[in-house]
């Protein structure tokens, strides 16, 4: 978002060319990666698109309050993906594991929606 911010290729940009259903390392689903892939690409790489995919979904207003939310109710705290999950689906007024469930716990790559 600072690279938009400053002029840089969009954030669906951004997401369109790291979306790579060809690379191995995306179909690691980022929400049980394992121990071995904890640290991996996908953790980085297809959770980020997920949150383009989320804000997509949302749209501005309620992803902005979802973040805002998210970092007053959980500053020096622990939580988990669900955690998170179980806030945007309360922010968005309905669940998202429609949205959700593939792109972070399918073994496979989901398309893009934009």
């Amino acid at each position: 978002m600072w690279t938009e911010h400053v002029g840089g290729r969009s954030v669906l940009e951004s997401a369109r060319s790291t979306h790579d259903p060809d690379d191995p390392a995306l179909s690691v689903p980022p929400g049980d990666p394992g121990e071995d892939e904890l640290f991996g690409t996908s953790v980085y790489e297809r959770s980020a698109i997920f949150l383009v995919e989320l804000h997509q979904r949302m749209g501005d207003a309620a992803f902005w309050d979802l973040l805002r939310t998210w970092l007053t109710e959980h500053r020096h705290d622990n939580a988990t993906t669900q955690n998170f999950l179980d806030l945007a689906g309360s922010i968005h007024g309905s669940t998202l594991a429609d949205l959700s469930d593939p792109w972070l716990f399918g073994n496979s790559l989901p398309p893009l929606s934009f």
